[in-house]
């Protein structure tokens, strides 16, 4: 190798090593540059609280939104009657309300117990963290033994989760709760009501949940110009039973969405709590849409809605002030029925087994029919009774049942149109004549409209049940002769 190229190997070699040397130099050994940097910076991870107490240290939470101008106190109580000492926290004033307490909590701890997740110490301009005045929340932290803390809150923390805090004069960042931007009335639960199901239990333990009862509903209201009273019933085929205005079977349908709905009340949030005279005239609720008073398991309770906007009404239950807001599908059961709604659509319907004389009136004549029954001890249990009809006769004369059945179930099959409540004129065209074997007595009488095209106004004990079709009644006029007589009205399978 000559000499000048071996002398070039030999500065490289030198170099690189020098390089090196001076990358492990400045890592090992920072520049007074960097470490000037570093210790001029007033930033710093911080897992220390800064803040350190309990639920029993503390005698209020007292939190001032500087927007609104509103202060929120909280204050602590016992999460249930079986608690020794104060577990939870509550609102000031609203202890005797149904507070969701574990959010008040969450709350309330976020000030009394802070542990940044970093400190960003004494800065020059507060603005910036949005700490300026009295930032966009102050909370005053009293303890029980007369000091306090304050902790101003600015904006959010874009660089990492968290708020802007600035306490003892230092700015920290520091989670808090979520609750805090949260209307204070987002601590009352909407769970308004909730009632019970009806159980039972056999001999082995085993637990059978029941349908639920509503013994008694009634309805008022300014939706509700003739108030609606429903109730359970005697009759055999029939549960429930409207008695005001009319007196009519209820609507099965209708009946599930009233349990379905009155059972279980939920809100979808609260307008006021404790509200004032004037805030129940502002949400419609000093004269209410719809009332409904009702014992349903066993519990009595009263819903009010007031005005409705946007598909929400305003709600109240029982004496609670308290004004929720709820979805008009949730009430419409009850809120926005109607007479013809809660009805089963039938005037009567009498069980054929309980009817000993069914007496049948109108132009063609009147037709007595007598039935005979006997008690079917197999099918029968110690609380229902099961008969088997054995005779129906007329004039003292047979009647074969397949003729007679058809008949009496076409007399019940008329339905009602509307719930047009006209006074009758004239006399009726034909009566429907019950006479049951307890010996109570029922009557259904048509009578033809004159101002209606093919229209019959029906009566149900004296009592205007409805409008019903002309069709309807014609065919029983059609159908009295030829069952008198001992004939089918159902023509045979061959001349179909």
């Amino acid at each position: 190798m000559k000499k000048t190229t071996k002398n070039i190997v030999i500065a490289l070699a030198v170099l690189l090593v020098l390089g090196v040397a001076a990358a492990v130099l400045m890592l090992t050994n920072p520049s007074a540059e960097t470490e000037e940097n570093t210790s001029s910076s007033e930033s710093s991870e911080l897992a220390d609280k800064i803040i350190d107490k309990e639920i029993a240290d503390v005698e209020s939470v007292a939190i001032q939104n500087n927007e609104t101008g509103e202060t929120l106190t909280l204050v602590p109580a016992k999460n249930s009657a079986d608690s020794e000492a104060n577990d939870t926290f509550t609102v000031e004033g609203w202890e005797d309300e149904d507070v969701t307490t574990s959010s008040v909590l969450s709350l309330a701890q976020a000030f009394y117990s802070i542990t940044p997740t970093k400190e960003l110490g004494t800065v020059e301009n507060l603005a910036e963290y949005g700490l300026d005045g009295e930032g966009a929340y102050k909370a005053t932290v009293t303890y029980t033994d007369g000091t306090s803390d304050t902790v101003l809150v600015g904006s959010e923390a874009g660089e990492t989760y968290g708020w802007y805090i600035l306490y003892n004069d230092s700015v920290y960042i520091a989670p808090l709760s979520t609750n805090l931007t949260k209307s204070k009335y987002s601590f009352i639960s909407t769970d308004v009501l909730s009632i019970p199901d009806l159980t039972t239990e056999d001999d082995e333990g085993n637990e059978t949940t029941l349908t639920p009862e509503l013994s008694s509903l009634h309805l008022s209201g300014t939706n509700f110009p003739e108030e609606i009273q429903l109730g359970l019933s005697d009759d055999e085929l029939l549960l429930y039973e409207i008695t005001e205005p009319i007196f009519a079977g209820a609507s099965s349908t209708r009946i599930d969405s009233l349990l379905e709905q009155l059972q279980t009340v939920s809100a979808t949030g609260v307008a006021a709590v404790q509200a004032t005279d004037e805030q129940l005239a502002q949400y419609g609720l000093d004269t209410p849409s719809a009332v409904v008073e009702y014992t349903l398991n066993g519990e009595t309770h009263t819903l009010r809605v007031g005005d409705k906007s946007s598909g929400i009404y305003s709600l109240m239950a029982d004496d609670n002030r308290t004004i929720y807001l709820v979805e008009e599908s949730s009430v419409d059961s009850w809120a926005e029925a109607t007479l013809f709604d809660m009805r089963d659509g039938f005037i009567r319907l009498p069980n054929i087994k309980s009817v000993q004389y069914f007496t049948v009136e109108s132009a063609n004549g009147t037709d007595t029919y007598t039935i005979e029954r006997t008690l079917n001890e197999e099918r029968s249990t110690e609380t229902t009774p099961f008969y088997d009809i054995t005779k129906v006769s007329l004039d003292g004369e047979e009647i074969e049942y397949d003729n007679y059945q058809p008949f009496y179930q076409l007399c019940l099959s008329v339905s009602v149109l509307n719930e047009d409540l006209r006074e009758p004129e004239g006399d009726p065209v034909l009566t429907l004549h019950y006479t049951f074997f307890d010996g109570h007595e029922e009557e259904v009488c048509f009578y033809t409209v004159s101002d209606a095209d093919r229209r019959c106004v029906a009566t149900l004990n004296g009592e205007v049940t409805g409008i019903v079709r002309t069709s309807d009644v014609e065919s029983i006029l059609e159908a009295q002769p030829i069952v008198a007589a001992n004939q089918s009205i159902e023509p045979a399978e061959d001349e179909e």
